[in-house]
């Protein structure tokens, strides 16, 4: 299976298969790396008991390439080891899946299809995939309510631009802070109209101005 696939230019590289000693007994791991994704992906054989049918696994894997296929190995097993076993396998399933997953919704990030990438983590959480720590991050950043500033509003200064056009020549050279249709501090100086405001503590600011 390796030598077709490797052939078929799916796989740039392809390791040869190595055993390994467990608790549970001899078991197969392979790692992969995708010619068209960049991405290591590692699938392991999960031991069985002696006279047990091997059991198929078809894995998914990124868009544009083939299922990965994954099929147990048959090796002695003791019963009260067949659950710890399971899991082991099922975990390992679990995480080839899920960076499986990242990776293609990095690529589709690094396209600019978010919405494309938001669909493809509602699609896998609706079927059920446990996502891990990095893949819920990166769910709840891309599930984020847009949130939405709104510039703050002034009051109309009609009535300020009003009172400074009626009263120029009478301030003329100065100064002045107005408020509404009043003067609320004028001076010579533009230190000495906002040391008048600090005093004053008002609300709402006023329109400073110098008249020239």
């Amino acid at each position: 299976m390796s030598e077709a696939l490797a052939s078929s230019g799916i796989y740039q590289q392809i390791s040869a298969f190595k055993t390994a000693q467990s608790s549970v007994g001899t078991f197969r791991q392979q790692t992969d790396t995708f010619a068209n994704s960049g991405f290591q992906e590692r699938h392991f054989a999960l031991p069985r008991s002696v006279g047990q049918t091997p059991t198929s696994f078809i894995l998914p894997r990124l868009s544009g390439t083939q299922s990965l296929f994954a099929s147990e190995v048959t090796i002695p097993q003791h019963k009260h080891e067949k659950n710890e076993s399971s899991l082991s396998f099922e975990q390992s399933v679990t995480d080839l899946k899920n960076m499986l997953l990242l990776g293609e919704v990095k690529g589709l990030l690094s396209k600019g299809e978010l919405i494309k990438a938001r669909q493809l983590l509602q699609d896998a959480s609706r079927a059920g995939q446990k996502f891990s720590e990095p893949i819920l991050k990166l769910n709840h950043a891309l599930t984020l309510e847009k949130v939405v500033t709104h510039a703050e509003t002034f009051p109309h200064r009609k009535s300020e631009a009003t009172w400074i056009k009626t009263n120029r020549a009478s301030y003329h050279g100065k100064w002045v802070a107005v408020l509404g249709e009043q003067v609320v501090a004028s001076g010579d100086t533009f230190k000495e109209v906002l040391a008048a405001l600090k005093q004053k503590q008002l609300t709402v600011l006023p329109v400073i101005h110098h008249i020239e």
